[in-house]
């Protein structure tokens, strides 16, 4: 019999669901996604959801509720800079969606015209910007499926990424109500129920990883630049009409790619660097490096940035990741921690510290910010608190990584293995679960004769929770000065400012070791 799991006082993040969180949403956007929770989303019983093993398969279930899985396919589109309209065909390759929908997680301005199988028209129903089309007949039959469409995209400008132009396929979990009182207002359980791995959008890209090939032509008065390309990967692409080179930067960006390769076994092609307006933070698409201008005059934040973005690459790729349960720590904390490491991999202690210390500022702002929803990093928001928490909790478990276990964990994950499975062979069942339950904290100092000491905090019921005390350090950054001590344990560190110590040695039993 199927039951839940419990870890103390937090519920067993490997599980199906997560109880609710608070977040504040826009006034009138609650009852449009509440609706679609309803329509599209069927709840589990918490007393009934469990990953013991033994008690549930270790592989992802193919039949899944709203399971998707399509081979790849071909991309044609024009974009017309005067009118700002971009239309086109997306046709899908091997569609096999045996609950009988195709869901798009629609932009701004997207208009499916017509859908299309075996020349017959499908019928679609579109609510809030999510579209769902009926299969029918060639839901379990590896049909290919056309999509036609229009996406008014004003004034083009210079950067168009594939989520600007296309609909991502799969169910968004993000579109889930976390508010207590918005659920129970709406008649929703407390419980909250993500989708499925196979339902997810992906985890970066419009589409799942598979066999994908696009043209876009972008006119502009009497000019024409045509774009072509391809990947085995996730779908994702930018389309740029002009943009500033970053040639200077292309010998730091290959050092970045040659750390990622090292730390993770391998990494994706690195082609082209370059500037871009509107990106946040850096992205890897089809070999191009986007960088945000903000990075100019910021080396180690770049330099971290760039391995960040090259290791969500070949994680989402390799892995073949969609946003589901238990995927943040794998879209933020994974490749966010191979950044920080590749960054600080030469530097100083203090030069290490003090990107750290605005790295750990920004997650206790997001935390405070956001502490009413915070709640399991499996359920996290991925645009969220997750994204600036995880990267300095993963350092250790990182850390304690060679290559050759990520390798084996993005093998396992891009074979269909559950995450909760290949995360616990890869970091130990004890440290998988703590990576993805609530947020942990510490706070490592130096004390008297330079011994190591510190304490340690769990986020619980909206604050934080006193636990044990620091055991075991280890060293990030080490010169004949001193070094820059963590502790050894998957929480983020509250505040960098007393963890650099001078040369004296310390106790052996508050040490821990390097990478095996």
């Amino acid at each position: 019999m199927r039951r839940a799991i419990w870890l103390g006082v937090a519920a067993a993040v490997l599980a199906c669901g997560a109880a609710a969180w608070r977040v504040a949403l826009p006034a009138g956007a609650t009852q449009a996604r509440a609706d679609w929770e309803k329509r599209w989303i069927t709840p589990l019983d918490p007393n009934v959801c469990t990953t013991e093993p033994g008690q549930t398969s270790r592989f992802i279930d193919d039949a899944a509720e709203h399971a998707l899985r399509v081979a790849g396919g071909v991309l044609d589109i024009a974009i017309d800079a005067a009118t700002g309209r971009a239309q086109g065909t997306w046709t899908l390759h091997g569609v096999q969606a045996p609950w009988g929908w195709l869901h798009l997680e629609a932009p701004p301005g997207f208009t499916l015209r017509a859908a299309r199988a075996r020349q017959a028209s499908l019928a679609t129903e579109a609510r809030g910007g999510h579209i769902a089309v009926a299969l029918d007949a060639c839901a379990r039959e590896q049909c290919d499926v056309a999509l036609d469409f229009i996406t008014e995209i004003g004034a083009p400008g210079r950067w168009l990424p594939a989520e600007r132009l296309l609909p991502r396929l799969g169910l968004d979990g993000d579109r889930v109500l976390r508010d207590p009182a918005e659920r129970a207002r709406h008649g929703l359980p407390g419980f909250v129920t993500l989708p499925d791995h196979l339902a997810a959008v992906a985890l970066a890209g419009v589409a799942p990883a598979g066999a994908w090939r696009w043209q876009a032509r972008v006119r502009q008065g009497a000019s024409t630049t045509v774009s072509n390309g391809q990947t085995g990967g996730a779908l994702d692409f930018v389309l740029s009409t002009s943009h500033e080179g970053a040639d200077a930067l292309a010998a730091e960006a290959q050092a970045m790619h040659a750390c990622v390769a090292a730390r993770m076994g391998d990494a994706p092609q690195l082609e082209t660097v370059a500037y871009a307006p509107e990106p946040a933070s850096a992205r890897l698409s089809a070999g191009t490096l986007w960088l945000p201008p903000a990075l100019r005059d910021d080396p180690a934040l770049r330099r971290a940035e760039m391995a960040r973005a090259i290791a969500l690459r070949h994680v989402a790729d390799a892995g073949r990741l969609r946003q589901t349960r238990g995927a943040q720590w794998l879209a933020s904390g994974l490749p966010g921690a191979v950044g920080l490491l590749c960054a600080t991999e030469h530097e100083a202690p203090a030069a290490a510290q003090a990107l750290l210390q605005r790295a750990s500022a920004q997650a206790t702002q997001a935390l405070q910010a956001q502490a009413g929803e915070v709640g399991a990093v499996a359920f996290a928001a991925f645009d969220g608190w997750v994204r600036d928490y995880a990267p300095l909790a993963a350092l250790d478990p990182v850390r304690r990584m060679g290559a050759a276990q990520i390798q084996t964990l993005l093998a396992e994950l891009g074979g269909g293995v559950r995450i909760q499975y290949a995360l616990s062979a890869a970091l130990g069942t004890p440290r998988a679960t703590l990576a993805l339950s609530m947020p942990l904290a510490t706070d490592l100092r130096t004390g008297a004769g330079g011994r190591l000491e510190g304490e340690r905090w769990r986020w619980q019921q909206g604050g934080w929770k006193r636990l044990t005390a620091f055991d075991q350090g280890w060293a990030l950054a080490e010169s004949a000065d001193g070094a820059l001590w963590l502790d050894a344990w998957p929480g983020y560190e509250r505040d960098f400012a007393d963890n650099l110590a001078s040369p004296p040695p310390f106790p052996s039993s508050h040490l821990a070791g390097a990478r095996p």
